[in-house]
């Protein structure tokens, strides 16, 4: 809705509040990274001058994930070392290891929107392999999304002569998703691009999963390969079955992933520490203000 831009412009020395801006997928990522918007359309011009305008009137920057404020200081010649990486982390006390058994089925869960831009169709796609291996296989796919995407994945686990392995229960509240979680075996969102570090990674690996994404980009900055998790290719379907398939192989590795994830979050990404940060920068740049009352 433009609200920051008209909010900056309008900033006066005697009615002027600190503002500060979190990169959480700017609009040079989304452009060139994922196609939308079109680089040379008129919309993408408008989007671009109001983004650096937003970026040069701010008094403070923070990312969540060095990958936006990468592609900042690429795009608008932003300085990273003055950008720190902030997030707001995961609730480690509602998301956590449930002691409660685990599925009596092989089960990958998925959460987020179910787009093919969240690599939702390749999980399904290596899933329908791995299920000629593990015949009592089954893809949880939490969330909502588009009928038509959802059509589609039936349609191909259906093609593939395994009618029940795609399971949709739909939205899942925040209080109950970690009962899901716990019962899992395996978290996999292989979304082809994640400008953050993405909350539903650090999720999972509160609650002692393995955790699979891609290469390249902001989740990618959260999951230690081959430690907490496995970075697959995006849009590569065999490097996805390959780490799949490891993982539901091997229960000792399954669970030593697990518990390196958990404290990983517990380590780096806990709600209370990184709220703190939060703070302590909010308040700096106010400081800082205070000082420089000519900042506007």
């Amino acid at each position: 809705g433009c609200e920051a831009y008209v909010h900056l412009l309008n900033r006066t020395e005697w009615n002027s509040v600190p503002s500060v801006i979190q990169l959480h997928g700017p609009i040079v990522m989304f452009a060139h990274a994922l196609g939308w918007p079109e680089p040379d359309s008129e919309f993408y011009r408008v989007a671009r001058l109001m983004e650096e305008t937003c970026l040069r009137l701010a008094d403070g920057i923070y990312s969540s994930s060095r990958c936006s404020a990468d592609w900042c200081a690429k795009y608008y010649g932003l300085d990273t070392q003055s950008i720190p990486v902030l997030h707001t982390g995961v609730d480690t006390a509602t998301f956590r290891p449930l002691p409660i058994p685990k599925q009596t089925r092989p089960t990958i869960a998925f959460v987020g929107r179910i787009e093919r831009n969240k690599g939702v169709d390749r999980l399904v796609e290596a899933g329908c392999k791995l299920a000629d291996e593990f015949p009592e296989l089954r893809i949880q796919v939490i969330g909502r999304g588009s009928p038509k995407v959802v059509a589609e994945l039936s349609r191909t686990a259906n093609a593939a002569g395994h009618p029940d392995l795609i399971e949709f229960p739909g939205y899942i509240s925040r209080e109950e998703l970690p009962e899901y979680l716990s019962r899992a075996h395996v978290f996999a969102a292989p979304s082809v691009y994640e400008g953050g570090p993405g909350f539903v990674y650090l999720e999972a690996m509160a609650c002692g999963l393995p955790v699979i994404a891609c290469q390249g980009s902001g989740a990618a900055e959260v999951i230690d390969d081959g430690e907490t998790g496995f970075l697959v290719e995006p849009g590569n379907e065999k490097s996805l079955y390959q780490a799949l398939a490891r993982l539901l192989r091997d229960e000792t590795l399954r669970n030593r992933m697990g518990r390196c994830a958990r404290n990983y979050v517990e380590r780096e990404a806990n709600s209370e520490e990184c709220l703190s940060r939060l703070e302590s920068f909010y308040c700096h740049v106010v400081e800082r203000c205070r000082r420089t009352p000519e900042h506007v």
